[in-house]
Parts: structure tokens; C-alpha cells; sequence
């Protein structure tokens, strides 16, 4: 005799799975209006927004997730999939090296909420100011 296992409910307290709800998003990086029209603005465009890092990190706590990259080095792209429903930080970087070899460091933090099957987010990254 086999064991049958059956689940655990009675007809006024029935058994519910709990689905966690999930989705994708794209993540599109553009130059900010004042980045755009400054001196190396077309010079970070061409280069393209590969090299960026882009990462989700969850209002609630945990690791923040890192979104996969574009194949091409000129796209702006970057896509995560199945990412939970909910709040996140979404946080860009990029480093760009100027022909006169000055390191120029761009940034963007923005946040959003997931709660739809595919979600599309543009994030305007702007220069760094350092401090000090």
C-alpha cells in the first residue's frame, strides 16, 4: 500500500498556495539633459552604457540583484527577469574615461515598484560631484 498525503484543510478553512508574483523589467540609461549637452555628453553616448552597472535593491531588506547587461557594447538596455513584486532602489553607475584620460563617473538612483508582468523604467544618469 502506498501513503497517500493529502493536504492539510477543512471545508471552512480550505488550502490556499500562496504564488509569489514576479516580472521583468528593462531598464533603459540615457544621459541627463546636462550631462548630454556638456563637452564629453556625445563622446559618453557613443561609448554606449554597457559597462554600467545597474542593480535593484529591495525596500524590505536583502540583496540587492544585479540586472544582466546588454550583449552590445552601444545599448542602453539592461533587463532583469522574474523579479518579485514590490519596492526597489534602482541604482545605476557608469565610469567613462575621457581622451584626456580624466575619469568622469556618472550616477542615478530612482525608485519604483514592480507589480506588473513587464515593467519599463528609463533612469537619467547625471555626473558625480565629489565631495570634500
Amino acid at each position: 500500500l502506498k501513503e497517500l498525503v493529502l493536504p492539510f484543510g477543512t471545508s471552512s478553512q480550505p488550502t490556499t498556495t500562496q504564488s509569489i508574483q514576479s516580472g521583468d523589467i528593462e531598464v533603459v540609461l540615457d544621459l541627463s539633459e546636462t550631462v548630454s549637452k556638456s563637452e564629453y555628453g556625445a563622446a559618453i553616448a557613443e561609448a554606449g552604457f554597457n559597462a554600467a552597472i545597474v542593480s535593484l535593491e529591495p525596500k524590505n531588506g536583502g540583496d540587492a540583484i544585479q540586472l544582466i547587461n546588454p550583449p552590445d557594447d552601444q545599448a542602453d538596455t539592461f533587463f532583469g527577469k522574474g523579479i518579485t513584486y514590490g519596492l526597489y532602489t534602482l541604482q545605476a553607475q557608469l565610469s567613462y574615461q575621457s581622451d584626456n584620460q580624466s575619469i568622469i563617473n556618472l550616477a542615478a538612483s530612482k525608485e519604483i515598484e514592480i507589480k506588473n508582468n513587464q515593467e519599463t523604467v528609463t533612469v537619467l544618469l547625471d555626473k558625480v560631484i565629489a565631495e570634500g
